[in-house]
């Protein structure tokens, strides 16, 4: 197929026929994201002012992967093509938040913040996160919730959620870009 396109101005007038251009459809190549992008920490129910509400991604693959095409679909909203960090190189994190004022009063302001999420933030009881590859493709879906066998100590007491869930984060207020022993990834 090779397709033409014109455009008309704000005044009617039409453009020339563009040359013709030759394309291909398919699927996006998810393979680096299944292989290498992993949800690492959540700090979904903060103690004291809930604001502080993080996720944690991390590049555990071998090459450096695009943000750009990313979202979260559900659980809160954001995508990363109005991000402040475009490209995650391997073994690097990047963080999305609720509040960027009160995530850098608790944690610092060295960290690598993507954006705050749009939504209302994440839901203390549990919820279906899913991070997806433009609007559709899932690359990652966490079901997450309040109650065992998931750590009570991620449950407003401090603590966040981390892939290995038979204890909560290191840290005792999360611990965004603290590397943490996993037993797997989501």
């Amino acid at each position: 197929m090779l397709p033409r396109v014109r455009h008309q101005d704000s005044s009617g007038r039409w453009s020339h026929w563009s040359a013709p251009h030759s394309f291909i459809t398919g699927e996006p190549d998810v393979a680096p994201y299944l292989a290498g992008l992993v949800i690492s920490e959540i700090m979904y129910h903060p103690a004291g002012d809930g604001d502080a509400e993080f996720i944690e991604l991390l590049n555990v693959g071998p090459v450096t992967l695009s943000l750009a095409p990313l979202r979260f679909t559900d659980g809160i909203e954001f995508g990363f093509s109005t991000g402040t960090i475009s490209q995650l190189a391997p073994g690097e994190r990047v963080l999305l938040v609720r509040n960027l004022v009160v995530f850098e009063a608790t944690y610092g302001i060295e960290l690598p913040v993507a954006g705050e999420y749009l939504s209302g933030g994440l839901s203390n009881k549990g919820e279906t996160v899913i991070l997806s590859y433009g609007e559709d493709v899932v690359l990652r879906e966490l079901n997450y919730n309040d109650k065992f066998p998931w750590p009570v100590g991620a449950d407003g007491v401090g603590r966040s959620l981390v892939p290995d869930q038979s204890r909560g984060s290191a840290g005792s207020r999360g611990s965004p870009e603290l590397a943490e022993q996993s037993l797997g990834w989501w």
